[in-house]
């Protein structure tokens, strides 16, 4: 997502720990390329962890993920909040709850949540400090329904929370608010290659026309033409950036 968001011309950095395995190597060099900042970027001597899609499912039973300790070592982190500062929004995903803890009680802009997978496989690395900061949650369907178990989407919205974008496929996006439950058709693909990544992809749109002051309409239709435009390709870089269709 930060090779993206670079790559739409927004500054963006990582906060995230690195291997000295070839993978990488190569992310580090790409991240390098496209301006994206590595100062809250750490290296370890293990290598990074790999996740493997079994099937088509956009389900966590669909997935073998092999961690070599990224995990212990994510959330032992407490990185230079004067560098984490500089930026206006930070965008939490997969995040162990030490860690997300740590940067939510830190960090004075505003928040981005994706619970993320890690959350589905261990419903204690939710963090409920990064959730009562956070304006915007990003959710497919799998971890919304895990999410409201623990949290009725009422409670949700008694702190600092603005938004939360539910993703379905190619059923479109659910987006609520305090107020209002809206429905976003999705915007179809010629041809549908690849589904991973839609989802980030989605919140990219989103969180980029946010950082441009756009309106909410906008930045929900930027999401769902890079989502459109993410499952046409191989892979989930965009080699020019993403565009609209």
């Amino acid at each position: 997502m930060a090779l993206n968001m670079s790559g739409l011309g927004v500054r963006c950095g990582l906060l995230s720990i690195l291997g000295n395995d070839r993978m990488s190597s190569l992310y580090r060099t790409e991240l390098k390329k496209r301006g994206v900042d590595l100062s809250l970027v750490y290296c370890v001597s293990h290598r990074i962890p790999l996740l493997t899609v079994t099937n088509g499912e956009n389900r966590e039973a669909s997935r073998t993920f092999d961690d070599f300790g990224t995990k212990h070592d994510l959330s032992l982190l407490q990185p230079d909040t004067s560098i984490l500062n500089r930026y206006d929004i930070l965008h939490v995903v997969n995040t162990p709850k030490l860690l997300a803890d740590y940067v939510a009680q830190r960090f004075r802009g505003s928040i981005s949540y994706c619970p993320g997978s890690l959350f589905i496989r261990d419903r204690r690395e939710l963090s409920a400090h990064l959730l009562k900061k956070a304006r915007y949650v990003f959710c497919n369907e799998e971890e919304y329904d895990t999410l409201i178990q623990s949290t009725p989407i009422a409670r949700l919205f008694k702190k600092n929370l603005t938004y939360v974008f539910k993703t379905q496929g190619d059923r479109g996006v659910i987006v609520f608010s305090p107020t209002t439950t809206r429905h976003f058709s999705p915007i179809k693909s010629k041809t549908v290659i690849d589904t991973t990544g839609a989802g980030d992809a989605f919140a990219l749109g989103v969180l980029e026309g946010i950082s441009k002051s756009e309106s909410l309409e906008r930045s929900i239709q930027k999401g769902l033409h890079y989502a459109a435009s993410c499952v046409g390709k191989e892979g989930v870089v965009f080699t020019e950036g993403p565009r609209l269709l």
